[in-house]
């Protein structure tokens, strides 16, 4: 079931990286209306960009015939109506959560990836009485689950074969929860974020770290945000996708942290902290919080997921929130995105729709190569 959170706005205290900078220059105005959105497909720091992954992800051989109680996935994205109230039923229970009563019948799809990624399925748009629970196997064998959900399951996942068991849920009066749902299933890659302008190995980096978050039960959402502050900021280094469509929604521009004795157009992260009032952003994995109005307009608080990383942004006052020197114009017209005092802040104009995909609960990884963050984070795969 697709949906976004409703937001409530509400005025909280200014984040200190929102306090004006005396010695440095305000973000040039805009002199005209502001541009609408590019049309889908178009990329830029103002595009929202949905791009399947081209060529398909997931097929299943001509020579390899489907059975007939299996529905065989021929690609990615993939969606699909059926249900439970038909069909087969053999799997009761699963290693992965065998508390759940999962004895009504199920609905099994295959799927054959031929590319690693990030695999994503979602269950949904299901009737009131209707409780349809979602299983990610790596063998047709409930022993061989990876991961499940209510409503979604998620894995990063090697070449091979899996199966997607959506499976009825029986309560505690012994009554089957069967009915109509809509199973969604994705496989972002390297090459899907790589396609809009990603290193791929960065990419690799950021979808694996979001897997073991996934893991970790630190969300249970699959909008997810990833960014490269390796780059110059003149670049658009912010990657926010949704893994349940496997899409790039935007590509954006992002302001760093400029620390106490950096000039105000230094076009690198100058370094990273934990520490209150360094004026410096922080890496690692974090998760979106509340939203609210701040001097800049609708913004989100972020709370640190690794300690010793990040757990002090919230105190810190490090906040997304919207800027001006995150534009595309302003960048083009000096030569970089205008540093905050630590805020990973965006343009200013599409920030109200970001702080909608992403307030509340939705990942966020921010990335350099730091030998000390690298070695000691519990999401990187060094």
């Amino acid at each position: 079931m697709r949906r976004l959170a409703c937001v409530w706005w509400a005025v909280g205290a200014l984040a200190a990286c929102e306090a004006p900078e005396d010695d440095a220059p305000s973000p040039a105005a805009s002199t005209g209306p502001v541009p609408a959105l590019s049309a889908p497909g178009a990329v830029g720091t103002l595009a929202l960009v949905r791009r399947p992954p081209s060529p398909p992800t997931v097929h299943a051989s001509a020579a390899d015939a489907c059975p007939p109680d299996v529905v065989c996935v021929p690609a990615l994205p993939f969606t699909h109506r059926a249900t439970t109230s038909v069909g087969r039923d053999a799997f009761d229970r699963y290693a992965c959560a065998p508390e759940a009563d999962e004895s009504g019948p199920e609905v099994v799809f295959r799927l054959d990836v031929i590319e690693a990624g990030l695999l994503a399925l979602e269950v949904g748009e299901m009737p009131p009485g209707v409780d349809v629970d979602v299983h990610l196997l790596d063998a047709l064998d409930p022993d061989a689950c990876l991961d499940r959900g209510h409503w979604r399951a998620a894995a990063w996942v090697e070449p091979g074969r899996y199966w997607a068991v959506a499976d009825t849920w029986v309560d505690e009066a012994g009554v089957e929860q069967a009915g109509g749902f809509t199973l969604t299933a994705a496989l972002t890659t390297p090459a899907t974020l790589a396609a809009a302008g990603m290193d791929s190995a960065v990419a690799e980096r950021g979808l694996r770290a979001f897997a073991v978050a996934w893991a970790h039960g630190d969300t249970d959402r699959f909008e997810y945000a990833l960014t490269d502050f390796s780059l110059h900021s003149a670049e658009p280094r912010q990657w926010i996708v949704d893994l349940a469509v496997a899409a790039v929604l935007w590509n954006l521009h992002v302001a760093h942290g400029r620390g106490m004795e950096e000039p105000e157009d230094v076009p690198y992260a100058p370094a990273f902290s934990n520490v209150p009032e360094t004026h410096l952003s922080s890496l690692g994995m974090m998760r979106s919080a509340e939203p609210y109005v701040g001097d800049y307009g609708p913004s989100f608080r972020l709370d640190g997921l690794e300690p010793g990383f990040n757990d002090n942004v919230r105190t810190r006052d490090i906040v997304m929130h919207p800027w001006e020197g995150s534009r595309p114009e302003y960048v083009g017209a000096h030569g970089f995105t205008q540093p905050t005092w630590g805020c990973p802040a965006i343009d200013d104009r599409i920030a109200p729709q970001v702080v909608l995909a992403l307030s509340g609960g939705a990942l966020m990884w921010f990335w350099y190569p730091d030998a000390a963050w690298g070695a000691g984070s519990a999401y990187s795969p060094e």
